[in-house]
């Protein structure tokens, strides 16, 4: 009888270890059914006629490759285009968004390469050491909490609407060529072929959004060999990141 009932008590002890270590095993290790929601914003501000931004283009090429929890994005600037060399992919607009962060970040002048990390950090574009440190401190801010609920291709728009857990002081979208070889005749990148990676090529800024609907006009840049894709992220009056999610199309 003894032997019995210490039988039942060994089962009983067993099984309640056992219970108890899945628990705090669950809690601490989630399931692959869990998702990893955090992200990191690179915006890169860069040109194809400053000598000095190829290897940034690079660095943010390779990054994006290595890194699948970082979204990258591309602003070719209007600035450089008096130099030699007009980029095809500048734009007035994403130099002064450029110009927006320059009075966040208190600069004097703006530059190239800059990347931005989460809209709350800035360095030269090409600093891999500091891009790596700022990888790991940013890792756990920005949630992918934007979804896109309807994407279609129209008369040469993207139509496409989304939605975001919480509401969004601004809210961008972007259309992304994800990668793109230029051979440079002229200025300082002359007789150079540069590899571009995410260039914005349109864009589109919503204020005081929960919900958008969103058109987004093809440009005359984009051919039918290119992949695109869509990106959108949330920031708060400040330009800091809080949340992003991109697109396949």
């Amino acid at each position: 009888m003894k032997k019995i009932l210490f039988t039942i008590l060994l089962a009983i002890g067993i099984v309640l270890a056992f219970q108890f270590t899945t628990t705090e095993v669950s809690e601490e290790n989630p399931t692959s059914n869990t998702r990893t929601d955090q992200v990191i914003l690179l915006e890169l501000f860069t040109s194809q006629g400053c000598s000095s931004c190829p290897s940034a283009d690079r660095l943010l090429d390779k990054t994006l490759a290595n890194h699948k929890n970082v979204i990258g994005l591309s602003y070719h600037v209007d600035y450089w285009n008096y130099i030699g060399w007009k980029d095809p992919f500048s734009s007035k607009v994403y130099s002064n968004y450029q110009r927006a962060y320059g009075s966040k970040f208190k600069s004097s002048s703006i530059y190239t390469p800059q990347l931005v990390v989460n809209g709350s950090s800035h360095f030269t574009g090409s600093d891999a050491l500091k891009l790596n440190r700022k990888l790991n401190e940013e890792s756990n801010y920005v949630s992918n909490a934007i979804t896109f609920k309807s994407v279609e291709s129209v008369n040469g728009s993207i139509n496409l609407s989304l939605e975001t857990e919480a509401l969004a002081e601004l809210l961008t979208v972007v259309l992304v060529i994800k990668e793109r070889e230029t051979k440079i005749p002229r200025g300082e990148n002359r007789d150079r072929t540069l590899l571009n990676t995410n260039i914005v090529v349109a864009r589109e800024v919503i204020s005081n959004s929960k919900n958008a609907s969103v058109a987004l006009k093809i440009p005359e840049i984009v051919t039918e060999e290119d992949e695109v894709m869509l990106i959108a992220f949330s920031q708060d009056k400040d330009l800091r990141v809080n949340a992003a999610s991109q697109y396949e199309l």
